[in-house]
């Protein structure tokens, strides 16, 4: 699937998905919206850099980065409730107390080192005619 000037699907109940060459993505804005929640993709993996990549309705956010759980100003997970639930850099899940320890030992971001447009490359596909 491709389009470029907006929705790729857009289904009977008014959920929306953006895909570009086959992949789920879009650039500045979620690419699924749903009636629920909105989820964020880039080059077909949930990918946010500046917020949390999924939204639920319920108030419920996740942060990720390239398809794994990952925030370093606060949890990666944070409940309707507002409970928050889980910290991780990269996957890699920790307490809060040990996620404090690892990002006052950074100097520069590590989302920052590793940008979504740069570590996954465009796959080609061949148009159908």
């Amino acid at each position: 699937m491709h389009r470029e000037d907006g929705p790729a699907v857009i289904r009977a109940n008014g959920d929306m998905e953006w895909w570009i060459d086959g992949q789920l993505h879009r650039e500045g804005a979620p690419a699924v919206i749903r009636s629920d929640a909105s989820f964020w993709f880039c080059h077909h993996r949930c990918h946010r850099e500046d917020g949390p990549a999924i939204e639920r309705a319920d108030g419920s956010k996740e942060w990720k980065f390239q398809d794994l759980p990952h925030r370093e100003d606060g949890p990666c997970t944070i409940m309707g409730d507002g409970f928050e639930r889980g910290w991780a850099i990269h996957g890699k899940l920790m307490s809060a107390a040990e996620h404090a320890k690892y990002c006052e030992s950074r100097t520069t971001p590590t989302a920052v080192l590793v940008p979504c447009t740069l570590t996954v490359p465009k796959l080609m596909f061949a148009k159908k005619t």
